[in-house]
């Protein structure tokens, strides 16, 4: 579930030169965690900054994530493995980015023109796998981290409609949790509030959550400020550049 709710995820190997290693690393920024395109909004501009030490260089391309029915990620090899993969549709450049530090880099993502794109949504992920230069920086070779960063770029063709329902409601002391049970043709991506019905207050918040296509029920998990003197109300409500925004609400 985390791996939805702050919609990029990481991954990180270690590429061995050789004994010497360096603490300073660079440390990369993004000026969007979440892609969305549509034949209304085809291009989107985007920005890496480097706020660490070291010099990093970063390939660009897409990964591929099978979305569970609990939704959680299972990453697969191929594109064609992914029912509704948005990689095809798309197109980025530059392919490679080398970012001094304080350094920025923009990138574009497009849209690609396809002659009778079929309806729906479809997913990908835009894989930004970076490395340190520590060369540039010490003039001797060493182990560093590749680390690689995902973020989802979702594609929607069509009108869609999404709908949802929050059930199975626990609370246990200050956490609460319940499921969330999308239904629909496309994903949902929203902020989760709990207020407290007596006193009106927000007690607990959880932002940026996805629930992606293909997902029959999420389980959700938030801890509260204060424990609730009486009823509390539940409410998922997304953010209004989604369009047909979407609103689910229950009360224990």
């Amino acid at each position: 579930m985390k791996l939805f709710i702050y919609c990029v995820y990481l991954t990180i190997t270690f590429m061995l030169c050789s004994v010497f290693n360096v603490n300073a690393a660079s440390d990369i920024r993004f000026s969007s965690y979440r892609f969305a395109l549509d034949p209304q909004n085809r291009q989107q501009s985007f920005t890496l900054t480097n706020r660490g030490a070291l010099t990093s260089r970063c390939t660009l391309g897409f990964s591929h994530n099978k979305v569970l029915a609990d939704g959680q990620l299972q990453t697969v090899k191929d594109a064609d493995q992914v029912a509704n993969s948005a990689s095809p549709y798309l197109r980025f450049s530059p392919k490679r980015v080398t970012i001094a530090p304080n350094g920025s880099q923009t990138v574009r993502l497009a849209l690609k023109r396809v002659r009778n794109q079929e309806k729906g949504e479809f997913v990908s992920y835009l894989r930004f796998s970076c490395v340190d230069d520590i060369r540039v920086a010490t003039g001797t070779l060493g182990v560093t981290p590749r680390i690689n960063y995902n973020i989802p770029v979702v594609v929607r063709i069509g009108k869609l409609t999404a709908q949802g329902q929050i059930s199975d409601i626990k609370l246990v002391n200050k956490s609460l949790s319940f499921n969330i049970v999308p239904s629909g043709q496309r994903s949902l991506y929203g902020n989760i509030e709990v207020i407290d019905n007596d006193s009106g207050d927000i007690i607990g918040r959880l932002n940026n959550l996805s629930i992606y296509l293909g997902v029959v029920k999420q389980r959700i998990d938030i801890g509260l400020t204060d424990q609730p003197s009486g009823k509390l109300t539940v409410q998922f409500k997304e953010k209004p550049y989604n369009g047909n925004e979407v609103t689910i609400i229950a009360t224990r």
